[in-house]
């Protein structure tokens, strides 16, 4: 019975060190008995105790928790003790799907996942069950304690592609998935033909553009620029008129000659 419980007392270990992370004596906590990191985060969980089961709550659970523990159990007539592991788990962000890029051999397909504690795994490699799988890899880092999980794949044929993380001490998973059309995965080979074509038709409308540019400047070569013909006679008249000035000057100088011989 609860009553009879006079000390409950759980210990951190470390190394050769046990720390007291939680104190039960004479029917109330002990809080000044705690090391730093546990004060406020431990709750003693004794409504099973008739049962012979004293639990003890760590709020806020963090990676810096996983570790060995011990738990000693005393009453006026009876004392006990052991050890456990506890393992600390984080559930990452749901996996975020998407296409990296295209490339001769299909479609890269990404899909990334953080915030994990252990390193997470692959749940499955082909949820879709069309038989015949990708080509994948997976990588993963660790960062401020947590993973980021990277999971990619060269998709070759249309088909719905998923991906899904765990761990192996959670039975919850992140999964996402994805259809992968058959316009990204249509084997290089199939392009070449139309790749051809393409490249053949592009030369012919170049050609046919550069053929009427030619044509059109030939044609207003032969024509003549209007503009241009009626600049070219007003030049043609200034200059008829100066050497109708110059000669006419010319004459003028000769008659005044003459007159001066015959005097």
């Amino acid at each position: 019975r609860s009553s009879d419980l006079t000390e409950a007392r759980w210990f951190r270990l470390k190394s050769s060190t046990a720390s007291i992370i939680h104190l039960y004596q004479k029917g109330e906590d002990k809080p000044e008995c705690q090391i730093p990191e546990y004060i406020g985060r431990t709750e003693l969980m004794a409504e099973d105790i008739d049962r012979g089961k004293v639990g003890l709550k760590i709020l806020k659970a963090a990676i810096s928790d996983e570790g060995m523990y011990r738990c000693h159990l005393e009453t006026d007539t009876y004392f006990d003790a052991a050890e456990f592991e506890l393992k600390v788990t984080a559930l990452g962000s749901a996996p975020m799907i998407y296409l990296e890029g295209l490339h001769d051999k299909g479609a890269d397909i990404v899909c990334q996942s953080t915030g994990w504690y252990p390193a997470p795994a692959l749940v499955d490699k082909d949820g879709d069950g069309l038989g015949e799988k990708p080509v994948c890899k997976m990588t993963s880092h660790q960062e401020k304690g947590l993973f980021s999980v990277n999971y990619s794949c060269t998709v070759e044929k249309s088909r719905p592609f998923s991906c899904a993380f765990g761990t192996a001490f959670s039975s919850q998973e992140r999964r996402a998935s994805l259809y992968v059309p058959d316009l990204l995965v249509t084997p290089s080979s199939a392009w070449i033909p139309v790749t051809i074509c393409l490249l053949i038709l592009f030369a012919i409308a170049v050609a046919v553009v550069v053929g009427l540019w030619y044509l059109k400047t030939r044609v207003n070569n032969a024509k003549g620029d209007p503009e241009t013909g009626r600049q070219k006679d007003k030049e043609g008249s200034e200059l008829e008129e100066l050497r109708s000035l110059i000669n006419a000057e010319k004459k003028e100088r000769d008659l005044e000659k003459k007159a001066r011989d015959r005097k």
